[in-house]
């Protein structure tokens, strides 16, 4: 049995990411809510692994193993705590798959301590989300400014996934230069205030531009943006000087603003990447529009809030699915 170390196929990862079942811990209902994963599901996949020939397998089993996964969908009103549960089944399915392969090979091959190694770093994770605020949370009270994401539950979540990006070797992946864009905050009216606005609510129009780069963001751009952040004391201001063009996804969620335009990013795709992060962190809330129960704006954020964290999400099980693929194949080759 063979057992070298095969580099991943960044192609292959941006191509399962549109075309593939995604690795999850659950099922979606007809409204597009999350299920966790059902015992029968469970039961399913150790079942699959244990009909391997360990000494003969082919395509057809790894497969037989890996797509029972599907596509996971959280909504506006689901429980951060929920994305923790989320983890933790992803926890409990790869500790299946790896007991059950230790039966049948041994405790030193590869793919037993890569799974070690993915379940450390979804254990933080999990930790990290462990929240019981809604994913997106604007923010009704005092002078309706955001609030920056609790500095704690950010760093775990950047570790968490810099720990599974090394592992798949993504972080040599380039950012489309239309993601690379700096993103100002000139006033209200722009997108980085309805993220970080420091001092009052802000403009409806910075919704819908909140909105529209997320919705063009790619799910790779975000997570490189995200293994490459760092974060800084909730009392930091990060809208002073050099400051307020140059932000990363960390920095974003857990500074501060002094103005009610917020900071600037230093690309779309890591002002995409902070609003995942802060709707999944512990305390982060959005900053709410200047016009009282305004529809427009609560939607656009929303929406753009639901739509980073299901990117981040399906995008890093995508990743995790491609390293459990390889890692099946060095068995196979």
């Amino acid at each position: 049995m063979k057992n070298f170390k095969k580099p991943l196929s960044v192609l292959a990862i941006m191509s399962m990411l549109a075309s593939c079942n995604l690795v999850a811990d659950a099922i979606s209902n007809q409204d597009g809510s999350t299920v966790a994963i059902t015992q029968e599901m469970k039961n399913q996949i150790q079942q699959a692994v244990q009909n391997i020939d360990i000494n003969n397998l082919s395509e057809n089993d790894i497969s037989n193993i890996l797509n029972k996964f599907r596509k996971v969908e959280f909504k506006h009103d689901s429980k951060r705590n929920e994305i923790s549960t989320y983890f933790n089944n992803i926890k409990d399915v790869l500790t299946i798959i790896k007991n059950t392969l230790k039966e049948k090979t041994n405790e030193n091959n590869s793919i037993i301590k890569t799974i070690d190694k993915i379940t450390n770093a979804i254990e933080k994770l999990a930790n990290a989300t462990n929240s019981n605020f809604n994913i997106v949370e604007i923010n009704n009270t005092d002078n309706k400014a955001s609030i920056p994401s609790d500095k704690k539950s950010v760093q775990y979540i950047i570790d968490g996934i810099k720990e599974i990006g090394e592992i798949a070797k993504i972080p040599n992946i380039n950012i489309e230069q239309n993601n690379n864009e700096e993103v100002p905050a000139h006033s209200s009216q722009y997108a980085p205030a309805a993220l970080n606005s420091g001092t009052n609510a802000v403009d409806l129009k910075s919704s819908s531009a909140l909105n529209q780069i997320v919705s063009k963001a790619n799910a790779q751009e975000m997570l490189k943006t995200i293994i490459n952040s760092t974060t800084v004391s909730n009392t930091h201001d990060i809208s002073q000087g050099c400051s307020n063009k140059d932000n990363n996804a960390g920095r974003l969620t857990t500074g501060k603003s002094s103005y009610d335009k917020g900071a600037g990013a230093k690309s779309k795709a890591d002002l995409a990447a902070a609003v995942a992060l802060k709707a999944m962190s512990k305390n982060g809330k959005f900053a709410n529009c200047k016009n009282n129960n305004n529809n427009e704006y609560t939607t656009n954020v929303r929406q753009a809030a639901v739509n980073a964290v299901n990117k981040v999400l399906n995008g890093l099980n995508t990743i995790i699915i491609d390293i459990l693929k390889a890692e099946f194949n060095k068995i196979k080759n």
